[in-house]
């Protein structure tokens, strides 16, 4: 079975009659928020007061919130929900080269896809725990991949 075609909606263009624009996916207060928080940190709050009221109310709270964490927990937030980096492959590979010793612990903390990309790594066995060398390299894959 086909799948159905986005929503088409009638856009008016001066003196060109209409034009359909395609709706591909639905937006969110939430997603404003976030986005703005992300792209325009320090006029977020401004750009948000043109929303309609009940959507702005959302944004404006989520803003406020989002403003008020550090970068590291922000960008996190972000990635969690527009995703990761497009270039998080390379990113990964360029992590596990450049940190011969810890490819073992790295490769522990992949998501599944990764570790699928990286298969050789799969037998090694990690070193024993140690709290500051987990806690390097889970902040080393957090920042590859957002």
């Amino acid at each position: 079975m086909r799948p159905s075609p986005p929503e088409r909606l009638p856009v008016p263009v001066a003196e060109q009659g209409t034009r359909l624009l395609a709706r591909t996916h639905p937006w969110s207060a939430e997603a404003v928020a976030l986005l703005g928080c992300a792209l325009r940190k320090e006029a977020v709050l401004e750009l948000l007061q043109g929303l309609a009221e009940e959507p702005r109310k959302a944004a404006l709270g989520l803003a406020q919130h989002l403003l008020g964490l550090d970068p590291g927990t922000r960008k996190a937030r972000l990635a969690q929900r527009f995703g990761e980096r497009l270039d998080g492959g390379a990113r990964v590979r360029e992590l596990l080269v450049g940190n011969a010793g810890l490819e073992a612990e790295l490769w522990r903390r992949l998501p599944a896809h990764h570790q699928r990309s990286h298969p050789q790594l799969q037998g090694t066995s990690p070193q024993a725990p140690h709290p500051v060398r987990d806690a390097l390299v889970e902040r080393l894959v957090k920042e590859a991949l957002r």
